[in-house]
């Protein structure tokens, strides 16, 4: 029989070619999927996962991935992908889309979640290794593949986004090394330019493409992150997530500021921040990376 999009191929109708009730040949099969994927606007419920209740600080990951060669069909392999998600019954935990800022990739969207439960559960290194088995990949010089992390902006108050903002626009340099892109200029990531004095009289809001994204209603959203399916470099990013939004609630505008309100102190806005973050095993050591700063004991 013909295929049953180009009516040209013709194909032995199994399980594996058959989409919807019709029969396609490899390339139409794959743009039946494909075009399923870029046309989602399905969002589903949330449900919080956190084993610990009084824990407020709750974080979502929407993680964007590509497959770089067109030949890799990222239609099927998709597809292939969700079964393996089904199988292991971690599919709920997930939502798939596409994302026409890729040109083959998709976007990955988790549940909320918090910070211990992702520690203590295996699904996402899981995950990650299925996308490298379907030959996603993310690390890729284009920049156009990010990972966006979403918190509960119940969390903050006013004062504690007024001092992540500051933070976010003086430690700029720093940030882009922890952030694994590979330039500095990113439409999708923009850093605000503002000190101390400037910023108090700002309203609490931010374009969509901020690096640091008060935008939204429900949540606040960080978008620094160059995409990697690399599980402890997620970890690290997850950890700096929940070092910063803790830090900006227990800490003074004083250190964010790196005890210079006039002029602001980068360098030792920085260190202040990475002897708070000690604790985080996977943050310490992308923190290495950033700048030969001591952690004190």
């Amino acid at each position: 029989m013909k295929c049953g999009g180009c009516n040209e191929v013709d194909i032995h109708p199994n399980k594996s070619n058959t989409y919807k009730g019709r029969c396609y040949c490899i390339e139409c099969l794959d743009e039946e999927l494909r075009d399923d994927l870029i046309e989602s606007q399905y969002n589903p419920p949330f449900k919080i996962r956190n084993h610990d209740a009084k824990n407020k600080l709750i974080m979502g990951m929407e993680l964007e991935t590509e497959i770089y060669e067109e030949e890799d069909c990222v239609g099927i392999q998709t597809r292939k992908f969700k079964n393996f998600l089904e199988k292991e019954g971690i599919l709920d935990f997930y939502h798939i889309k596409g994302d026409c800022s890729l040109d083959y990739g998709i976007e990955l969207i988790t549940q909320p979640f918090s910070l211990e439960y992702i520690k203590k559960n295996h699904l996402l290194a899981k995950t990650l290794n299925e996308l490298r088995k379907r030959k996603f990949d993310s690390e890729n010089e284009s920049g156009n593949a990010g990972i966006h992390i979403h918190i509960d902006r119940s969390y903050f108050s006013n004062p504690d986004l007024i001092k992540m903002r500051l933070f976010f626009a003086l430690n700029q340099e720093y940030l882009w090394r922890l952030s694994g892109r590979y330039s500095k200029d990113n439409e999708y990531c923009e850093y605000e330019e503002y000190d101390y004095y400037s910023l108090m009289d700002r309203p609490l809001h931010t374009p969509k493409y901020s690096a640091l994204n008060l935008g939204l209603s429900n949540t606040v959203e960080i978008r620094i992150f160059n995409s990697t399916l690399n599980y402890k470099r997620i970890m690290g990013y997850f950890e700096f997530v929940e070092s910063i939004c803790k830090y900006v609630k227990e800490t003074s505008i004083h250190n964010i500021v790196g005890g210079d309100k006039e002029f602001g102190n980068s360098e030792e806005s920085w260190k202040r921040f990475v002897n708070y973050s000690k604790k985080y095993r996977y943050l310490t050591k992308l923190l290495k990376g950033v700048q030969n700063v001591d952690i004190e004991a």
